[in-house]
């Protein structure tokens, strides 16, 4: 890989990153903002919506946005059919959801949903317009100009528009208007930025070329998008809207920084694992030190967050959400073992084993599947214990697969997670000392503030471990980052961490 290609890829990669974890911190303030105006019913009818929203999304572009950033020898003649597919099939996809809007509602028993579901599946057509533009960029590496239209349309929609509507009274409507909104202004702004190519073509040797790869993506797709919802169509059907607000929203707070962290490495170590590919040992290396310094900052998180559930879902949100905060400890059970999870199924497409991981994802959505049926009689917690028994097949059969790719033990792999679960058992001991602390100390301050507190020595704890705790134990990736990224550190945590390291 030339130099150039190298600094256009670590230039990406750092833009990419910049987008995840802004519209993380976004998403968060005006996820705080939002719950404490609306109750959790609205969230509920809007998770209902999406459901079936998301399920059109995997199929409304027949995978040709992957296949534009994967072919190679794209040609204008490409572009106007991966267009005309995407517009063809989003306009297909609008009358669709218009016209069963009513069978949707009546699933769930919620005649709301008629005028919500209609009015939210515009987005189809705006994505059916925009989305190779998007797919352009990304095959551009131009990760600067997706995190400016990304934030920007999050600001105005979901952020300001949401809040002053919901400030007003329009409830549920308020979350619709701001999601249609940011989705608009997302797709001017790629078109401004890629321009369309407006001319319609129906071409068979382009459609063919770009569908041969796109339409292996969509059923790929369809398989993880089934895992990620199947609990929330279950809640949904056979509980209310308030249930399925409490649990989209513990849900969405459980896996924030697992999907932030893996969303923005899992391209990279993809890419990394496919390139050395044919060099075992240094495969092996590579993977084992992924799952030793994921494990080391992820594990720690998720103990704290059990431990702190309810100083979390009653800081953030208000007193409004206490139902959520069982089913956020058990949910966080989960996180533990999916934290690495993506990395083995980074390792298996870069080695070819496609199908072996795919047929352990379906398993994972079949007993996911007949768990949230069984447990949903037990409210929200009897769904969330039925996906931690879904990550734990996931855990065990991905970990299997990777073992036999890499040739390695069950003890290799979990001492690996060793460090993980030393800085976790620290943070967690921590924390329940704090908590002690502060309800014996300072029991009539505000759960807001508590909450704080907790927020604060979690992170010192955590920063303490990665600047203490040996590095023949943590890993090196904590000094990469420092040499990498060293400017944008504080001196002192710099000077701090290379006199113990």
């Amino acid at each position: 890989m030339s130099n150039s290609i190298t600094e256009k890829a670590i230039s990406g990669v750092n833009w990419n990153f910049l987008n995840t974890f802004g519209t993380t911190f976004l998403s968060i303030i005006v996820g705080i903002v939002l719950a404490r105006l609306l109750p959790p019913a609205d969230f509920g009818l809007l998770g209902m919506a999406y459901i079936f929203i998301s399920l059109a999304t995997v199929f409304s572009t027949l995978g040709m946005g992957p296949a534009v950033i994967r072919f190679t020898n794209l040609t204008d003649e490409h572009i106007r059919v991966a267009t005309t597919v995407t517009f063809t099939f989003g306009l297909l996809i609008f009358f669709l959801f218009y016209i069963f809007a009513p069978l949707i509602s009546e699933f769930f028993k919620e005649e709301k949903l008629i005028k919500i579901i209609r009015v939210i599946s515009i987005l189809f057509l705006l994505q059916g317009l925009s989305s190779i533009s998007d797919s352009i960029l990304v095959r551009r590496i131009d990760f600067k100009s997706k995190l400016f239209i990304e934030v920007s349309a999050y600001i105005a929609g979901q952020g300001i528009l949401s809040i002053v509507l919901a400030i007003m009274g329009y409830g549920v409507w308020s979350l619709v208007v701001g999601r249609l909104v940011t989705g608009a202004m997302i797709s001017v702004l790629l078109i401004i930025k890629v321009p369309l190519k407006v001319k319609p073509l129906w071409r068979k040797k382009e459609f063919y070329e770009l569908a041969g790869f796109g339409t292996g993506a969509s059923f790929s797709n369809l398989v993880h998008y089934a895992a990620a919802n199947v609990d929330y169509m279950v809640i949904g059907r056979y509980g209310d809207p308030t249930a399925l607000g409490l649990y989209t929203r513990a849900y969405n707070l459980m896996s924030m920084p697992l999907g932030q962290v893996n969303n923005t490495l899992y391209n990279v170590v993809f890419s990394t694992y496919s390139a050395i590919q044919n060099d075992y040992n240094q495969l092996k290396n590579a993977f084992l030190r992924s799952i030793r310094s994921i494990s080391f900052l992820l594990l720690p998180v998720l103990a704290a967050m059990i431990i702190c559930a309810k100083y979390i879902i009653l800081g953030l949100y208000g007193y409004n959400w206490g139902g959520a905060i069982s089913a956020f400890q058990i949910l966080c059970v989960a996180g533990l073992l999916k934290a690495t999870l993506s990395f083995s199924g980074a390792l298996a497409l870069a080695i070819g084993k496609v199908y072996q991981e795919l047929w352990r994802q379906v398993v994972h959505l079949v007993i996911l599947t007949a768990g949230a049926l069984y447990g949903v009689r037990y409210g929200i917690e009897g769904v969330g214990w039925a996906v931690v028994a879904a990550f734990a097949w996931l855990f065990i059969s991905q970990g299997q697969l990777s073992l036999s790719i890499l040739k390695l033990r069950w003890s290799d792999y979990f001492k690996t997670q060793i460090p993980g679960l030393i800085n976790s058992l620290i943070i967690s001991l921590v924390d329940i000392i704090f908590i002690n602390l502060i309800e014996y100390s300072i029991p009539s301050v505000t759960i807001i503030i508590k909450f704080i507190i907790l927020l604060v020595v979690s992170g010192i704890t955590l920063l303490a471990s990665l600047i203490w705790i040996p590095e023949s134990i943590k890993g090196d990736s904590a000094g990469w980052i420092i040499d990498k990224y060293g400017r944008f550190i504080p001196s002192k945590i710099k000077t701090l961490y290379y006199r113990f390291n």
